[in-house]
């Protein structure tokens, strides 16, 4: 049903809590969440998001690091050996014998590598 800004901006009380924005309608059930002067051009689920001073989210860790790097027992961080994919008939036996195992991270690298696998 269609409500003038005028009875809309009587019958809704803005309300603050300390991590909210509720909205109480006085009268009758409004289904309006962008009506408060208060808060103005904000998305329809915006009167249930946190207010800006609550604490941060959590950071997420990079999926495809998870997925290319592992955590040895000591600390250091492991990584399989890169040109194995493909154009293998040139490279040597040797080579790609050497190509086959795991290797660590270099240490200068591990801070962004664990920066990305931690989150």
């Amino acid at each position: 049903m269609p409500v003038n800004s005028t009875i809309l901006d009587q019958t809704l009380n803005c309300v603050r809590s300390s991590k909210f924005v509720v909205f109480e309608a006085q009268s009758e059930s409004l289904s309006c969440r962008n009506a408060c002067p208060a808060i103005e051009k904000k998305t329809a689920g915006s009167a249930f998001r946190p207010q800006t001073g609550s604490t941060m989210p959590k950071m997420k860790s990079n999926s495809g690091a998870k997925k290319r790097f592992t955590k040895t027992g000591t600390g250091r961080i492991r990584r399989k050996k890169a040109f194995t994919s493909h154009i293998l008939t040139k490279k040597s036996p040797k080579r790609k014998r050497n190509l086959r195992g795991t290797t660590l991270v270099d240490p200068v690298d591990e801070p962004r590598m664990r920066k990305l696998i931690n989150g």
